[in-house]
């Protein structure tokens, strides 16, 4: 059963929103800051169906790792899909979370200032220092191309140390 997965630390996700009124076709967990839980909006949430998982944030949020654990000790997850912004991506990869990355190309040029780069300040200086992906798959869906990789040796190794 697919489960979906918010990370929402001021839990500002609102009660009318298609996510919680559609909770009954799809399970949803809404990750969010301890505080939150006792908060009328997480009573409305809780309410409606919506799981609510409390995660002690960090300085750059909620930290992903935990909220994966606790994702794996309360529904025997394992496997995640995610669809995210280029903040959220970095946040999976520097520690090591992703063990494979699906990179879908539209066959549509942005301009350099104004585009969002796929992974927001993950910068290596050199090419040896960047993730390493191998494996590769090629698809093309429509008029967009889907690159699947798998996480390199080195990353995987550290991909797969999160120990649940």
């Amino acid at each position: 059963i697919a489960r979906r997965v918010v990370i929402d630390p001021d839990l500002e996700t609102p009660t009318t929103a298609r996510l919680v009124r559609t909770v009954a076709e799809a399970p949803t967990t809404i990750a969010c800051a301890p505080h939150m839980l006792e908060t009328d909006q997480a009573a409305t949430l809780r309410a409606a169906g919506v799981e609510l998982l409390g995660i002690a944030s960090e300085a750059a949020g909620l930290p992903l790792e935990p909220v994966l654990r606790e994702l794996v000790n309360r529904h025997d997850v394992t496997n995640v899909l995610v669809e995210a912004g280029p903040g959220l991506l970095r946040r999976l990869f520097e520690p090591g979370l992703v063990n494979e990355a699906w990179v879908f190309v539209s066959p549509l040029l942005l301009g350099d200032e104004e585009a969002v780069p796929p992974i927001k300040g993950l910068t290596a200086a050199r090419l040896t220092d960047g993730i390493t992906m191998g494996h590769p798959y090629v698809r093309q869906r429509g008029g967009d191309v889907i690159l699947r990789y798998r996480v390199g040796d080195e990353q995987g190794a550290r991909a797969g140390s999160v120990k649940v």
